[in-house]
C-alpha cells in the first residue's frame, strides 16, 4: 500500500511505464513520503496496461492517491465486498499476482522481479539474465489476463 501511496505523475510515470520510486508511510499518525528504498529490487518499473493509463490521466494533479492508509483499505474491503469476492487484504494483491503469474508460465525470475522479492540466489540469476524482450513478453502476458477479467467484470455490470 506504501508504494501505490508513493506514486505520483512527475516521478512515477513516464512513457508507458510506472515505476516504484517512492513510499508514503505513517509515523507517529503522520505521513511520510521517502525515496529511499527499503532494498533495491524495491525500485522497479512495470508496463502501464491502457486500463492503468486511463485512470491515471484522469486524476487531477501529481499525487495519483491521495487517501490515508486507512481510507485506502477501508475503501478497498468495501470494493471487495461489494463485487462479491473473496475477503482479501491489500497486500494480498502481491500474492495474487504471483500466483497468476505462475498459473500463467511466467519464468519464477520475472514475477520475482515483478513483485520485488529478493534472496541471494534472486540477486545472482535474475538481474543478470533479465531480457528485456522476454519481460516485455511476460508483463503483455500478465496485463492481458487482467484486462480480461476486468473486462469480463464489466460486461457482467452491463448485463445486469
Amino acid at each position: 500500500m506504501s508504494e501505490i501511496r508513493g506514486l505520483t505523475k512527475s516521478k512515477s510515470i513516464y512513457k508507458g511505464y510506472i515505476t516504484i520510486r517512492e513510499v508514503v508511510v505513517s509515523l507517529d499518525r503522520e505521513d511520510v513520503r521517502k525515496t529511499d528504498a527499503k532494498e533495491e529490487t524495491s525500485l522497479r518499473r512495470h508496463k502501464m496496461p491502457p486500463y492503468i493509463k486511463k485512470l491515471v490521466d484522469e486524476v487531477h494533479g501529481d499525487i495519483l492517491v491521495s487517501l490515508s492508509a486507512r481510507a485506502l483499505s477501508s475503501r478497498f474491503a468495501y470494493m471487495i465486498q461489494k463485487s462479491g469476492l473473496p475477503k482479501i487484504t491489500f497486500h494480498g494483491l502481491r500474492h495474487i499476482n504471483a500466483s497468476v503469474m505462475h498459473l500463467l508460465g511466467i519464468p519464477e525470475k520475472y514475477f520475482l522481479e515483478r513483485g520485488g522479492w529478493k534472496t541471494d540466489k534472486v540477486m545472482k540469476k535474475v538481474y543478470r539474465h533479465t531480457f528485456s524482450k522476454n519481460r516485455q513478453e511476460a508483463d503483455t502476458k500478465v496485463d492481458t489476463f487482467f484486462e480480461a477479467q476486468i473486462a469480463n467484470l464489466n460486461s457482467m455490470d452491463d448485463a445486469v
